[in-house]
């Protein structure tokens, strides 16, 4: 995900796995939920704001394909803007202890 990741991203490795990306209309909102097992810097919003570009019909679809095989963030969408991102859930192994608490929606 280097397509992704931002310029001062500390990560070492850009390899994560994304296991949903759902993108749906809910009232006046476009939803967009990501789950994976970690992400680097900016990576959701530089994620998003590559799908508003095809999303808007400025970039094909193919577009997105043609950034992650490059890993060059500067073929990428802006950042899309922090305002609306919500962190909804945090899921994390059993063996740190976290008690599971119940997942609240917001819309």
């Amino acid at each position: 995900f280097s397509g992704f990741r931002a310029k001062n991203c500390q990560s070492k490795t850009a390899f994560r796995k994304i296991i949903r990306l759902d993108i749906f209309r809910k009232n006046f909102f476009v939803i967009i939920e990501i789950e994976a097992n970690a992400f680097l810097y900016k990576m959701v919003r530089n994620i998003v704001g590559s799908l508003i570009e095809v999303g808007l019909k400025r970039k094909n679809v193919s577009w997105i394909d043609t950034i992650l095989k490059s890993k060059n963030r500067k073929l990428s969408g802006p950042t899309a803007s922090a305002n609306g991102l919500y962190l909804v859930y945090v899921d994390y192994p059993s063996n740190f202890n976290i008690p599971k608490i119940c997942k609240k929606f917001f819309f």
